[in-house]
């Protein structure tokens, strides 16, 4: 529903109705037979949007009033979050990273559980779908254990932060919200290196020979393509690395629901371990509960939910192409005396037949943790043709998750439950946790 209020050229303005919040966060509002995409408001408010790009289909706008505001909307706590244009505080520049800053946190994960739901019937076809509860955060803001800004210029001033909506321009950030303090504290210490007690942006250190010559301060002397990494586990506390000058290299220790883990510092881990330790230990009672003694853990990483299935007395083959975390995962085995675990570099496409084939189907547990792109058709191919005993998949993507689900659909190895976690608050994305078995 959608009232015409204003046109200013090709960029009309209409007053619009929130009729739901799609996946990534944006809301969707139909104006006559045409889908409107608004970003930052709430399903049912009434907004005054003006339209930005116009398709075939469907457009994109702006949003420029909260007419009639939700009860769950609440202010954000971070000043670079989008507001309505209205708004004294909008910023001139909004931050994309986040895209629920401005509603109340449980409305939050209401929603992203409804998308998961809309996306699995839409998508997957699947009308019946036994839903657990979601599992939201103990902490929506200050949990990330790891940050990659990018340098670049704004409005003449170097600055250091994410890429905006346009995908090339670069908004300083001096404070993540959503990083852990310690990762803001240090990347303080680091943009304030070198600069003067006023904050301004050249820097009046002089150099070690005293001739007076003015060094650049550390945010200056950052290239524009330059990419800063901040990493932090409470054992090792807080790592830097700017690409191609400084590397995250080592192994870190991590705490988790299955103790201290060895991990690639510059490699793959969650980002979010309060939740992370959830989503295992929800696994853990999964893999506890079956009665399948073999466990083909595929896309193992640093090989968690392989030690988990070890620990419970499964013989677990897992594999990653990442031959950092396979190192890792070798030694957390080793180092709780393991002997029926193991993890092997290599591609899982080209190395599934020999897996499944030595494995016994009919006693095989599968876990499936593949990246945000999902399986390859091949290796969807390959599990249905091996049809195993149990799957267990967990995704951080529900829209290719719907699709590998279609893909693996299968009369005999039917859904058991479905069960989101919210690893990643006030952003578009989370965790799904897939249980089939058969009957």
């Amino acid at each position: 529903m959608s009232k015409k209020t204003k046109t200013e050229g090709v960029h009309p303005e209409l007053e619009l109705t929130i009729q739901d919040i799609g996946y990534r966060g944006r809301g969707v509002a139909r104006d006559d037979a045409r889908v409107i995409f608004v970003p930052g408001v709430i399903e049912g408010e009434t907004v005054r949007a003006r339209i930005t790009h116009t398709h075939k289909r469907f457009a994109d706008a702006e949003l420029l009033e909260i007419v009639t505001p939700s009860p769950h909307r609440i202010t954000p706590e971070c000043p670079l979050a989008l507001r309505a244009s209205s708004d004294p505080d909008a910023p001139g520049f909004p931050c994309v990273g986040c895209a629920y800053q401005h509603v109340a946190y449980e409305e939050e994960v209401r929603l992203k559980q409804k998308q998961l739901q809309e996306l699995l019937r839409r998508m997957a076809k699947l009308e019946t779908v036994p839903f657990a509860d979601p599992v939201g955060a103990p902490q929506p803001l200050g949990y990330r254990n790891k940050i990659t800004l990018h340098g670049g210029t704004y409005q003449g001033q170097r600055v250091l932060g994410y890429v905006g909506a346009n995908n090339h321009s670069v908004l300083d950030v001096p404070r993540c919200l959503l990083a852990h303090e310690a990762i803001n504290a240090r990347l303080a210490e680091l943009r304030a290196e070198g600069e003067t007690d006023h904050g301004s942006h050249g820097s009046t250190r002089m150099a070690p020979d005293g001739a007076g010559k003015k060094e650049k301060g550390w945010l200056q002397s950052l290239r524009r393509s330059a990419t800063v990494t901040l990493r932090r586990t409470e054992t090792d506390g807080v790592l830097d690395a700017v690409r191609g000058i400084k590397r995250l290299s080592g192994e870190l220790t991590e705490k988790s629901a299955v103790g201290d883990l060895t991990v690639p510092a510059s490699g793959f881990y969650q980002v979010n371990p309060a939740v992370a330790d959830l989503l295992v230990k929800h696994v853990q009672g999964l893999i506890e509960a079956s009665t399948c003694g073999h466990v083909l853990d595929l896309f193992c990483g640093v090989g968690v939910f392989g030690l988990v299935a070890g620990l419970a007395g499964k013989r677990v083959w897992g594999i990653d192409s990442d031959e950092r975390a396979i190192h890792a995962a070798q030694q957390n085995a080793k180092a709780r005396d393991l002997a029926d675990v193991s993890f092997e570099s290599g591609n899982v496409e080209e190395c599934l037949d020999e897996m499944l084939t030595a494995s016994p189907m009919e006693d095989t547990l599968i876990i499936l943790d593949p990246p945000r792109s999902g399986l390859e058709q091949r290796i969807c191919e390959a599990l249905v043709a091996a049809a195993p005993c149990e799957v267990i998949y967990v995704s951080c993507a529900p829209d290719t998750l719907s699709r590998d689900l279609t893909r693996l659909a299968l009369p005999s190895l039917p859904l058991k439950q479905v069960k989101l976690f919210d690893m990643f608050p006030r952003t578009a994305c989370f965790e799904t946790v897939v249980h089939m078995a058969r009957p």
